[in-house]
């Protein structure tokens, strides 16, 4: 009978010291909390916009900005709206901040905004003035004094319009 090599594999001390810690920390770390889900506005169309399709964008007080590719004015079911929603005792309230009117201010916001540091909040629109157009960038600035009604309209400028090709 012919003898077989043997092979045996020893660790270092310090690296076994260093398995052994880790396995340890696994075993002795908490599992993580769950994840709750919770719904902080319902858009209903109209004014207070329809169908959020992107993102939103939260300010330094806690407030999130974002748009819906629908609602506003108009009869057709409007061209998409820019609204912020605030915090307000236990609940949100949302604030439709300007309503796209589908002429040459744009319609249809598929992205959301970004707040720029002018405090300005820019964005984009997949369209303009009907259909065969491509689109704009814009800029909305709060308004230059206080409101006296519930709507407070922004005010918006067209950075730019997009032309195809």
């Amino acid at each position: 009978m012919t003898s077989r090599p043997r092979f045996s594999f020893h660790l270092p001390r310090p690296v076994l010291a260093l398995v052994m810690l880790g396995v340890l920390t696994m075993l002795a770390t908490a599992p993580g909390q769950a994840q709750t889900f919770t719904v902080l506005h319902n858009f209903t169309g109209g004014a207070s916009g329809d169908q959020p399709y992107a993102g939103l964008t939260m300010n330094a007080s806690g407030d999130f900005y974002g748009t819906t590719q629908y609602g506003g004015v108009g009869s057709d079911g409007g061209h998409g709206v820019v609204f912020r929603l605030s915090r307000e005792g236990s609940g949100w309230v949302e604030t439709p901040l300007y309503a796209f009117q589908g002429g040459s201010d744009g319609e249809y916001p598929l992205g959301g905004v970004v707040i720029g540091s002018d405090v300005a909040l820019y964005g984009t629109t997949s369209g303009y003035n009907g259909y065969g157009s491509y689109g704009t960038v814009y800029r909305l600035t709060p308004p230059l004094s206080a409101c006296v009604s519930v709507l407070c309209p922004w005010r918006e400028t067209v950075l730019y319009r997009f032309s195809g090709g």
